[in-house]
C-alpha cells in the first residue's frame, strides 16, 4: 500500500462511508474526468469532492490529504493514456479469471456518474440514444444523487451482468475517451500527413487506419 492510499484511507476513516468505496468511488470520480468532453480543474473537481466530508484536522493535515488525492489522480489519468492492453479498472479484479464484486463496481460506478455530472459537456452523448450505449453499462451500476429515482436493474440483474462488464469494461471506457479526443481534435488542413499503419493524431494508440482514418 502506497503512503498516499494510507493517508486517504485514514482521513476515509473519519467519514461513515467505507474507506474502500470511498476510494473507488474515487477513482470513478477521476475516470469521468480523464475521458470526458472538457478539462475540469483540480480546485472545482476538489472543492465538490470535500464538501460533504470530514473536515480537516490542521493546515499539514490539509495539505497532507489533498496531497494523496492529486496524486491518484494522476495515477489514474497515467494508466487511462498507458498501453490501452494493460489498462484494467481498479473495480474490477486483476485476473479477469476472479469474481467481481458488485459492491466495488457499484461504488467506482458511482463516482463515475459523479464527475459527470460536475460537466454538461456530457450531455450530448446521454441524449443521443446510439451514443448513450456505451455509458450504459456505467450507469446501470450507479445509484441515482436523487434518491427518489430508483435503479433501473434489481441486484441480482446487476449482478448477472458482471461478467459481461469484467470482459468489457476496459474497453468501453477507452472507446468514450477515444469518441470525445476524435471530436476534440478533428483533422485539419495543417496537420502533418498521417500514414494508414501510424499511430493516430487523436492519441487513441491504435493505428490511423482503425482509429480516425476508419471513418
Amino acid at each position: 500500500m502506497s503512503n498516499s492510499e494510507q493517508v486517504l484511507r485514514s482521513f476515509f476513516e473519519a467519514s461513515p462511508e467505507n474507506a474502500d468505496d470511498a476510494l473507488l468511488r474515487l477513482d470513478g470520480y477521476f475516470t469521468a474526468f480523464g475521458i470526458g468532453p472538457n478539462l475540469i480543474m483540480p480546485s472545482e473537481w476538489m472543492e465538490a469532492w470535500l464538501e460533504k466530508r470530514a473536515p480537516f484536522r490542521d493546515l499539514d493535515d490539509a495539505k497532507g490529504v489533498t496531497g494523496a488525492i492529486m496524486e491518484r489522480y494522476n495515477d489514474v489519468l497515467q494508466k487511462l493514456n498507458g498501453p490501452p492492453q494493460k489498462y484494467r479498472p481498479s473495480c474490477l479484479p486483476k485476473d479477469s479469471s476472479e469474481p467481481v464484486s458488485l459492491e466495488r463496481v457499484s461504488a467506482w460506478a458511482q463516482g463515475f456518474y459523479e464527475g459527470m455530472c460536475l460537466d454538461p459537456g456530457w450531455i450530448p452523448m446521454i441524449e443521443d440514444k446510439d451514443a448513450a450505449t456505451f455509458l450504459a453499462p456505467i450507469l446501470a451500476y450507479a445509484k441515482s444523487i436523487k434518491k427518489e429515482v430508483p435503479r433501473r436493474f434489481s441486484n441480482q440483474e446487476l449482478t448477472d451482468m458482471l461478467d459481461d462488464l469484467n470482459a468489457h469494461l476496459a474497453e468501453i471506457i477507452l472507446m468514450i475517451r477515444d469518441r470525445w479526443r476524435k471530436q476534440k481534435a478533428p483533422p485539419s488542413a495543417h496537420a502533418p500527413k498521417v500514414g494508414r499503419n501510424d499511430p493516430c493524431y487523436c492519441g487513441s494508440g491504435k493505428k490511423y487506419k482503425r482509429c480516425c482514418g476508419a471513418n
